[in-house]
């Protein structure tokens, strides 16, 4: 760092729900990073404690220009933009297992039916559930599900097929 020898760059690594926790607990203790890299759905939560600054305060409209407007749109809350993206999006998929269900579901209800009809927990030690997701990350299950339920990104996957967003 030749170029900037009054900057020290420390890296330091966490899974995400690890990260998230650091972060807060250090930012809310004042003693958090000048700079954070991680997944974009942090950001309501950061920006909700005041613990995240727009970026607009570091870089210039220009710069942001140069992104493409719905890549941006994933960090900005309230037409305050939070981030720069890396990707054009969160490259959520909803995966189904084809032992269990026949036909991936195209509505709410076909998931919810197809859940209830796969779930067996008579015998615990081997239970088959519908539907799972990390507890850690129960908060944010809502805001996935949202993504398939208004499947505005959705599209069926299909072997050798190219897939582009709503196709």
């Amino acid at each position: 760092m030749a170029e900037n020898p009054h900057i020290t760059l420390v890296r330091e690594h966490y899974e995400t729900e690890d990260l998230r926790t650091q972060f807060q607990t250090a930012a809310l203790a004042g003693q958090g990073p000048e700079l954070i890299y991680g997944p974009s759905d942090n950001i309501g939560l950061f920006s909700t404690a005041g613990i995240i600054a727009p970026v607009t305060d570091y870089v210039s409209g220009d710069f942001l220009s140069g992104f493409m407007q719905n890549a941006l749109d994933d960090g900005n809350i309230g037409g305050i933009q939070y981030s720069v993206p890396d990707i054009n999006g969160n490259q959520i998929a909803l995966v189904y297992n084809k032992a269990l269900v026949s036909e991936a579901p195209d509505t709410w209800d076909e998931l919810v039916a197809a859940a209830k009809e796969v779930r067996d927990v008579a015998d615990t030690a081997n239970a088959t559930y519908g539907f799972l997701y990390k507890r850690k990350r129960a908060i944010l299950v809502r805001w996935y599900l949202q993504w398939f339920r208004r499947r505005s990104y959705g599209c069926r996957l299909q072997p050798n097929t190219k897939h582009t967003r709503n196709g």
